[in-house]
């Protein structure tokens, strides 16, 4: 159920989407951003290093190459966010890489909470920046 929805806001997205998800491996929710992309929508991801270059490498390649911007983290630790902010209004977060096994079998738990207030988005902009200041193409 929270893949489907997942898709159907992603497919919906009309100005922005942002995700951060520590790992990214899910090609069904890659295409749907790469849609959004072709749509017009203006679409940022941002991996850990480590998972670009491994467990997320096939996804941050096929992205890039769609010309979407995706960026890593350059400083220590892991980027272990799961979160996906959907034209400044909705907020998809929880324990969820973007992963089969996330959607399918693991025990995981995916929050969706719309309208995000504005001290909500306040801070969604705040923690985005802060990560861009530590993050490359």
């Amino acid at each position: 159920m929270a893949l489907n929805k997942i898709k159907k806001l992603i497919d919906s997205a009309q100005k922005t989407i942002q995700v951060a998800s520590y790992t990214f491996t899910h090609m069904d929710l890659c295409d749907a951003l790469i849609r959004a992309h072709k749509r017009g929508v203006h679409v940022q991801v941002l991996f850990d290093k480590e998972s670009s270059n491994y467990t997320s490498q096939k996804v941050f390649q096929k992205l890039k190459k769609a010309h979407i911007q995706v960026y890593t983290r350059t400083i220590q630790g892991l980027m272990h966010h799961k979160f996906s902010l959907i034209d400044n209004e909705y907020l998809i977060t929880g324990s969820a890489n973007w992963t089969k096994a996330a959607f399918s079998i693991n025990d995981d738990i995916s929050m969706f909470i719309y309208p995000i207030t504005n001290p909500q988005k306040n801070f969604m902009k705040k923690n985005w920046d802060e990560m861009m200041c530590h993050s490359t193409m």
